[in-house]
């Protein structure tokens, strides 16, 4: 005979209540299971909630990094034009003009620090529209 069969058989020879205390049994372990098991789920569900909170974190602090960088290149850029016109080798007569290069320079100067003046203003009149957090995503592809 196959040892489960008998088992099995052993199992039914069994008084009916010793039957009914080892179903029981077996119901409140299994039970403890689906219990666990579902405390487990929703810890999953609650760790990829956090991971999800802590990506989209970093993609912010990112893209307030990529924002901050693209103010200073173009801070940098209205200045090197400035600089460019001065370097060409075309005659205007201004490059011989004393205090001309003292002039431009500090025009340079305050066209950079005014570009970077308004661009950061600008974030913070954001900043200020969404509360006291960083900017999300979708309101810096508005800047």
């Amino acid at each position: 005979t196959h040892p489960h069969t008998l088992r099995f058989v052993n199992y039914i020879s069994l008084p009916p209540h010793q039957v009914e205390l080892l179903l029981e049994s077996y119901f409140r372990a299994f039970s403890e299971l689906v219990e666990r098991l579902r405390l487990l789920s929703g810890r999953v569900q609650s760790a990829q909630e956090l991971a999800g909170f802590a990506l989209d974190n970093r993609r912010n602090r990112i893209m307030v990094t990529n924002l901050y960088l693209t103010v200073a290149a173009v801070s940098f850029a209205g200045v090197s034009t400035v600089a460019s016109v001065f370097g060409m080798n075309l005659e205007s007569g201004l490059e011989t003009v004393p205090g001309m290069f003292g002039a431009a320079l500090l025009g340079a100067g305050i066209l950079g620090t005014g570009i970077v003046a308004t661009s950061v203003s600008f974030v913070q009149v954001a900043r200020s529209m969404y509360g006291s957090a960083r900017p999300c995503a979708s309101s810096l592809l508005l800047l």
